[in-house]
C-alpha cells in the first residue's frame, strides 16, 4: 500500500524547435528500495525510489525532455520488500504495477502543465469535442 509519494526533482528543457508530428517516449524505473522511517508511522516503510524521463523525439532527433525524480512510501510488507530488492534488485509484479501506475498518474499530470508552458503537445491524450 502507498502511503507517500515525493518528487525530488523535475526539469523540462526545449531543446530544439520541433516542426510537425512529435514521438513522445515515457518510462518509469525503479532506481533503488531502501528502509524509511516515517515519524506519523511507528513502522518501517519501504522507500521506492523512481526516475521518469518523458522524451520527445522528431526522427533521431531529441526536441525536448521532461525529467522526474523522487520516491514513493510502500508499507505493506516492507521488509519483505526490501528484501527481494537487496537480494535480485526486482519487486514483486503487483507491487511494482502499483508504484509505475502511481508514479505516471502523478507525473504524467505535473508533465501537462509543462508541456504546455514549452509549447509542447500534451504527453497524454486530451479529450477533444466534436461538433
Amino acid at each position: 500500500m502507498i502511503v507517500g509519494f515525493s518528487l525530488q526533482h523535475v526539469e523540462a528543457e526545449k531543446k530544439t524547435p520541433g516542426q510537425g508530428k512529435l514521438n513522445i517516449n515515457y518510462n518509469s524505473s525503479i532506481e533503488d528500495v531502501t528502509a524509511a522511517k516515517v515519524s506519523a508511522m511507528d513502522e518501517t516503510v519501504a522507500r521506492i525510489t523512481f526516475s521518469l524521463p518523458i522524451l520527445y523525439q522528431q526522427g533521431d532527433k531529441d526536441v525536448a525532455e521532461i525529467q522526474f525524480s523522487g520516491s514513493v512510501l510502500w508499507q505493506k510488507d516492507a521488509e519483505d520488500v526490501i528484501a527481494q530488492w537487496e537480494e535480485d534488485g526486482s519487486l514483486d509484479k503487483d507491487i511494482s504495477a502499483a508504484v509505475t501506475n502511481h508514479v505516471f498518474r502523478k507525473c504524467l499530470t505535473h508533465a501537462v502543465g509543462l508541456a504546455d508552458s514549452l509549447d509542447l503537445p500534451s504527453p497524454v491524450p486530451m479529450p477533444r469535442v466534436n461538433k
